[in-house]
């Protein structure tokens, strides 16, 4: 069923962009524990909700519910600027849609998603995030939301860059080092021989 529903992503006809974007760990029935603690799970749920991470919840065709403080802190947009719609507002249009047709496939078949994607802030600025996405089932085993969670990895793309950088010049260094020392250790052998 959800496949039926979520075939025009899979398939381009929508762009799938960054609606492709949640968290995804197969969540077995939602509600009651074994004593019936209904109030324990909504501490629970509103206690995760404060997380340091982005949170958005769509339901099962992709239309956002509701997002958390931080996913406003992260992307710049406020919840009533995205409430309502999919997340292909984040757009940042860095990735083919072979990447969500990818990303969709997996959400579909395996009930998760992670990795790495680029998204746009409400200001227009492109940004790297750590993305988890995932699934979540109702008692019948359809798909009834989906959850994304997410780090802006920007800080962690610029060390990535600048270690690369630091990498490049050591090995420029030592190339420049190790034929200098060659050099001297042929000048050393031709005035040894020349004696």
């Amino acid at each position: 069923a959800v496949r039926r529903r979520l075939h025009h992503l899979i398939d381009g006809d929508q762009p799938a962009g960054p609606a492709a974007i949640f968290h995804h760990h197969r969540l077995a029935k939602a509600g009651t524990d074994a004593r019936g603690n209904k109030a324990g799970y909504r501490v629970i749920a509103a206690t995760s909700f404060q997380t340091q991470e982005g949170i958005m919840v769509t339901d099962s065709q992709g239309v956002i519910l509701r997002v958390n403080p931080s996913f406003c802190k992260i992307t710049g947009y406020s919840s009533e600027d995205v409430v309502g719609k999919t997340p292909a507002v984040l757009s940042s249009h860095r990735h083919p849609p072979a990447f969500y047709q990818q990303l969709w496939q997996a959400l579909l078949e395996q009930g998760v998603w992670q990795g790495e994607i680029w998204n746009a802030r409400k200001n227009g600025d492109i940004y790297p995030e750590w993305l988890t996405i995932t699934a979540v089932v109702d008692g019948q085993g359809a798909t009834s939301h989906f959850v994304a969670i997410f780090q802006d990895i920007t800080e962690r793309k610029q060390i990535e860059t600048k270690l690369a950088r630091l990498n490049e010049s050591l090995d420029q260094l030592l190339a420049e080092r190790t034929a200098a020392l060659r050099e001297s250790e042929e000048r050393l052998r031709l005035a040894v021989h020349a004696t």
